[in-house]
Formats: C-alpha cells, sequence, structure tokens
C-alpha cells in the first residue's frame, strides 16, 4: 500500500504512471484529465475577462463615443451628437425622465421630441438635430413682425429676413446681421455709385475708377476716403499754383481774409488758408449745421434732429426711422418712415 501510493504521488509530480497496463494508464488519463480541466478552465475565465469591456457595458450599450462634452458619457448614457451633450441611455420612452420623454432609437438617447407633436404651443417646433422643442427652426414660421429665426437661441426676432422686409435709403436686407442697408454687393448700387463698401454705395474704390470715367481726363479723378471722386485731396500736391484743395475736396485760390472769397465758398479758412463753405454753424442758413467737411447740412449726428424726424441719416438728413428698432411697437421702419404692420 505504501509503494503504491508513493508511485502514485511520484507519478503526479513527474506526469508518468506508475508502470505499464490498461489500469495505469487510465489512472494518468484521470489524474491528466483533472489538471487538464482545471487548466481549461482557467484559461476560459481568463479569456472572458480580457474580452469583456472594462467599463462592464455589453456590446449592445449605446456609443457614447461624441467627442467634446460627450467624452465624459457613463455607460448609462447616450451621446446626443445634434447638441454635443449626454442623455439618459434608453431603448424606449419608458426608459426616459420627464424632461426628456421620448426615446431615439437611432442612436439610444432621451430626448425632448422627435416630431412637432411631441412639443407645446409656446414652442411648437422640433429642432430636427438637437430634438428640443423650439419657437422656430426657420424664418418661415415667424411672424412678420418678428420675422427672423435666431440660429443659435432659435426664436423668431426683429430684423430682415429678405430684402422684402427693407425700404427707404436701406433697401437691401444683410442676411448676416439681419439689418437693412444700401448694399451687400456691387449689384445692388446704381451705376453712379457701383461698388459696395461697408455696405454704402460709393462711386470708387481707387483713383482707378475715376480716371476709368471719362479715359483719363476727369476733372475729379482722386478717390477720397469716402468712395468720391473728387478734384483734390488734402495735404496732397493735387491743385496748381497758389491752390490748395479744400476741405469740400475741391482747388480754392489761397486766403487770408473772407474778402478773398466768394459763394459757394464764402469763409476763409485761414489754418488752411483756403475758402470752405463753412466753419461755424453761424456762417450756415438757418437749422442748418457745419459738417467737419465745412459743408453746410441738415444735421451731423442725432441731436440736431428732433421732432417727429429724431435721427440723422447718412445723408445728413434727419428722418423719423433708419431701423425697425427706431419705432414703436407693432411698427415697422419703410422708406425711412414708421408704418403699421
Amino acid at each position: 500500500m505504501r509503494t503504491i501510493l508513493a508511485c502514485a504521488i511520484a507519478g503526479i509530480l513527474v506526469g508518468v504512471g506508475c508502470g505499464g497496463g490498461s489500469s495505469d494508464t487510465g489512472g494518468d488519463s484521470g489524474v491528466d484529465a483533472s489538471v487538464d480541466g482545471g487548466g481549461a478552465s482557467d484559461d476560459g475565465g481568463t479569456d472572458s475577462a480580457s474580452d469583456a469591456p472594462a467599463d462592464g457595458s455589453t456590446s449592445d450599450a449605446p456609443s457614447t463615443d461624441g467627442g467634446g462634452a460627450c467624452a465624459t458619457c457613463t455607460s448609462m448614457q447616450a451621446c446626443n451628437q445634434g447638441t454635443g451633450q449626454c442623455t439618459t441611455a434608453c431603448k424606449s420612452d419608458g426608459d426616459c425622465p420627464q424632461a426628456t420623454p421620448h426615446c431615439d432609437t437611432t442612436f439610444g438617447g432621451c430626448v425632448q421630441c422627435l416630431s412637432d407633436t411631441n412639443c407645446p404651443m409656446s414652442a411648437p417646433f422640433c429642432d430636427p438635430t438637437a430634438h428640443d422643442c423650439v419657437q422656430c427652426v426657420t424664418n418661415s414660421e415667424c411672424p412678420a413682425g418678428k420675422p427672423v429665426c435666431d440660429a443659435e437661441s432659435r426664436t423668431c426676432i426683429a430684423g430682415c429676413a429678405s430684402s422684402a422686409n427693407c425700404g427707404g435709403s436701406t433697401p437691401v436686407c444683410d442676411t448676416s446681421s439681419h439689418e437693412c442697408v444700401q448694399c451687400v454687393s456691387g449689384g445692388d448700387c446704381p451705376a453712379a455709385a457701383p461698388f459696395c463698401r461697408a455696405s454704402t454705395c460709393v462711386q470708387c474704390q481707387s483713383n482707378t475708377n475715376c480716371n476709368a470715367a471719362d479715359g483719363g481726363t476727369s476733372a475729379t479723378p482722386y478717390c477720397n476716403t469716402m468712395g468720391a471722386c473728387v478734384q483734390c485731396l488734402p495735404n496732397q500736391a493735387t491743385c496748381g499754383a497758389n491752390q490748395v484743395c479744400a476741405p469740400n475736396y475741391t482747388c480754392q485760390a489761397t486766403c487770408s481774409t473772407n474778402a478773398q472769397c466768394s459763394a459757394p465758398t464764402p469763409v476763409c479758412d485761414t489754418a488752411k488758408s483756403s475758402c470752405v463753405q463753412c466753419l461755424a454753424k453761424s456762417d450756415c442758413p438757418s437749422g442748418d449745421v457745419c459738417s467737419p467737411t465745412n459743408t453746410c447740412v441738415q444735421c451731423v449726428t442725432d441731436s440736431d434732429c428732433g421732432g417727429s424726424t429724431p435721427i440723422c441719416s447718412p445723408m445728413s438728413t434727419c428722418v423719423q426711422c433708419l431701423q425697425d428698432k427706431d419705432c414703436g411697437v407693432l411698427q415697422k421702419c419703410k422708406n425711412d418712415t414708421c408704418t403699421g404692420l
């Protein structure tokens, strides 16, 4: 018995049987099967653990790889690609909270709405990207008084949606700012001022535009900073002998007193030795003011206007309005005048 036991122990340690014969082979198989079986079980357990996701989620769990804010999504959340935010993961509406009661099965997450029918009257449209209930998605869903759907807040705001909302001295809608302007491109401008600069139609952009008007013999060959073709430019040698370029961009004889000047530039600007239309309001007809270019105009700023025409337009004239916001409630600005909707 002791010999048999010792042999069995030795056989286990060295992996061999105690002798030939079918009974020994059977014994070895039993021992080997037990050891190998245990090894197989250990290997199988190791393989299963290595294949499983580290966070414990299953293969059919919703994707959370959305980048940005979605990088923080947990295994119980899904990434709403429309908003870049994490939301409750779901398979049906029953999995969703009250704030986002509908399950969007396309990405496995809870959203506020799937269609317009899920939204209240105060925000009747379902944003097809973010799946939020909003006041508007496109301009066509806004009323005439607030015709623009703001892309960020998705609410209807005042301004212009198209040039149909504009008129007067600002007949074109700049759809990037939703403001009525004189132009957004040269195609909006007349032949006399064919270039659009800073939303204003101007006569020129360079001296070349002025010279081209009549083959280079123009009486106004220089383009000033306001985009107008003029006779001369201040502080430049663009006038003849004993002449200076006046603030109104015309060549004037030098002067030292008003007696040396005459209409339409009856005042001597002694600082520049040039005759100009005005130096002060008192040099202008009643009601006009002297502009920075030494010309008499109706207004320079809004403070020069009043009554029913309180706003100074870009043309230096007093008008009732330039934009809808200058008018009262339920009114819009058309042809520089406030009218009812």
